[in-house]
């Protein structure tokens, strides 16, 4: 879910922000218990944490998805208030898209396991794919990047789709893009059998209709 004028530009330009390990909304996301630490960290471990992830996080980066598209608290948080855009995807296996594990308890990682410099061992491990169980809710899923294989742009990086992946473009309740735009939008970027759908506020109960 995107704000209208982003879900836009990622139609446009066929790609996707990349979003930042040090700047996840949860500071608790993907911030491990280090295991074998050296002993000059004992007394601040937290220390540890931001100095080896803020490695990492240069590194690596992360592009986050939900199955809940009907949920309208992620359209709240996250669809700008039902005023954003949701694009749906379809990503072949070889994408590696992978759902989050939720936990009461947080990942352990071995200081020896983490490779700083490019983040290898950490792109398949649970450190980037678990949440404390709270956010449950949101049935994420994520696709973690090397930063090398993005597109550098204005200091952000960037992931690039083949337009066969896009299935779906879903309009906020309160969105002010038409669906007609958005099929206009489509047809001129060349994208094929993509369906526009609207994500409706039940006006009798708190659920949404997407149709």
């Amino acid at each position: 879910m995107l704000k209208s004028q982003y879900a836009i530009q990622a139609i446009e330009t066929q790609s996707l922000k990349v979003g930042s390990i040090a700047e996840l909304n949860d500071p608790s996301d993907c911030a491990p218990i280090i295991t074998d630490l050296p002993e000059r960290y004992d007394d601040f471990p937290d220390l540890a944490i931001r100095h080896i992830f803020g490695q990492v996080s240069e590194s690596l980066g992360i592009l986050c998805f939900t199955e809940a598209i009907d949920d309208p608290v992620l359209w709240s948080h996250y669809g700008d208030s039902h005023k954003g855009v949701a694009l749906g995807f379809n990503f072949p296996d070889s994408e590696d898209v992978k759902p989050l594990h939720y936990s009461e308890d947080k990942p352990k990682i071995s200081l020896w396991d983490i490779d700083t410099s490019i983040g290898t061992a950490l792109i398949s491990s649970d450190v980037l794919f678990t949440k404390a169980t709270s956010w449950e809710y949101e049935k994420e899923s994520r696709k973690v990047l090397r930063l090398e294989d993005c597109q550098p742009k204005s200091g952000h990086y960037f992931y690039e789709f083949p337009k066969l992946y896009l299935k779906e473009v879903i309009v906020g309740d309160r969105c002010e893009t038409s669906k007609t735009y958005l099929y206009h939008l489509l047809g001129s970027k060349s994208y094929a059998n993509v369906s526009v759908k609207t994500a409706i506020n039940i006006r009798h109960s708190f659920k949404i209709n997407i149709a």
